[in-house]
């Protein structure tokens, strides 16, 4: 009997103890493209759980850019943007793809 006694104290005492947490650090180096709105709002869910994150960018990446040619992406497939418009947008694209990888 006072070893089920026992054994529930335990239980519940482990159960009620404060959990320590240690965030890790997280070193990302981020790519042109679609792949980076997905790992933005991951950064920013392990951030807020007390990871430290270094983000290390070439200057020729420029993050304003990406997101708007993604959401002119997404336009054009909805058929809210003319093919003319998308055809611009493409060669832009493939442009600023070389500029970067020349830097």
């Amino acid at each position: 009997m006072k070893l089920i006694l026992y054994s529930s104290a335990l239980l519940l005492l482990l159960i009620f103890v404060p959990r320590a947490c240690e965030g890790g650090n997280i070193l990302v180096f981020p790519t042109e493209g679609s792949h980076w709105i997905n790992m933005d709002i991951l950064l920013q869910a392990l951030h807020s759980r007390g990871h430290n994150i270094t983000i290390v960018l070439k200057r020729s990446l420029d993050q304003k850019y990406i997101t708007e040619l993604v959401s002119k992406a997404i336009l054009f497939e909805r058929g809210a943007l003319p093919l003319t418009n998308f055809l611009h947008m493409t060669l832009g694209m493939f442009s600023t793809f070389v500029d970067a990888h020349m830097a």
